[in-house]
């Protein structure tokens, strides 16, 4: 019985630091053979940003959300950076910004430097937006 107790105090103790692993930023830099925010190699790391993790494109053109793509990002930052170009362009599919409260400001568009969001299609979730 005892080790039951043990190896459930172990998984409890792993799962919570799982869930508490820090967001990370994470960087279009359109190296795939597309535009598509889905394209894994379209991001540094070769990772898409998930529900947790901060999506930043700092080029133009940077990322399409299209019929097939369903984004998702903790925030989304639109040339955040000073003096850059950021662009992304959704014709279709979702995007969905999961920042919430005051803990920032969830879809950054320009907050340094001049960011497009071109959107002729599709759905945004986002409880905060940001264009200065």
């Amino acid at each position: 019985m005892c080790k039951r107790w043990v190896s459930l105090i172990l998984f409890v103790s792993v799962m919570g630091l799982v869930s508490n692993a820090p967001a990370a930023d994470i960087s279009w830099d359109g190296d795939g053979t597309d535009s598509l925010w889905s394209t894994a190699a379209n991001w540094a790391g070769d990772t898409v940003p998930a529900a947790g993790d901060d999506a930043i494109i700092e080029m133009d053109p940077g990322a399409t959300i299209d019929d097939s793509v369903t984004a998702d990002a903790d925030n989304v930052r639109i040339a955040d950076a000073e003096g850059s170009t950021g662009r992304v362009v959704m014709t279709g599919g979702s995007l969905t910004v999961h920042q919430t409260g005051s803990g920032g400001p969830g879809l950054w568009i320009s907050n340094q430097g001049t960011g497009y969001f071109d959107m002729s299609g599709g759905t945004i979730t986002a409880e905060h937006v940001y264009l200065p």
